[in-house]
């Protein structure tokens, strides 16, 4: 295994319910891309778009999912939720990006550059939030 810089940037996204494809997935994937690009802000963005452009990426994430009995809900599966986000890393958002009309965070081409992931769920109690911990590495080539 290559080993990789430690984390370039780190993104939280806390009282932010991690979400799945399902109805409107569209506009789900536009709100986790609005809520990365509110915590980075613009010069963080602009600066990981620098940094990660055609490197290798190594993401670790980390969703937090409140306990509940409600079905589908902290019963999430970790391949749903890291397809949506990485449908938003990329220049668009991918299924939605024949006509390039809706724009990703633009830190890949297309997410072919992620060369690695380390992926969890932790299931919560109130008071803690759902949400997610999102760190992305380069790889050491």
């Amino acid at each position: 295994m290559k080993k990789s810089t430690p984390a370039t940037h780190k993104i939280i996204l806390e009282d932010f319910p991690p979400v799945t494809s399902g109805r409107n997935v569209l506009e789900r994937k536009q709100k986790l891309r609005d809520a990365i690009k509110k915590d980075l802000g613009d010069r963080r963005l602009n600066r990981a778009r620098k940094q990660c452009r055609g490197k290798h990426l190594f993401l670790n994430v980390k969703y937090y999912l409140l306990k509940t009995t409600v079905s589908g809900s902290s019963q999430k599966d970790l391949d749903n939720l890291i397809k949506i986000l990485f449908d938003v890393i990329p220049d668009y958002i991918s299924q939605h990006s024949k006509t390039k009309e809706f724009e990703g965070l633009g830190l890949v081409k297309d997410d072919k550059d992620i060369f690695g992931i380390c992926c969890e769920k932790e299931i919560v109690e109130p008071p803690r939030k759902e949400g997610l911990e999102l760190e992305i590495s380069i790889i050491k080539e």
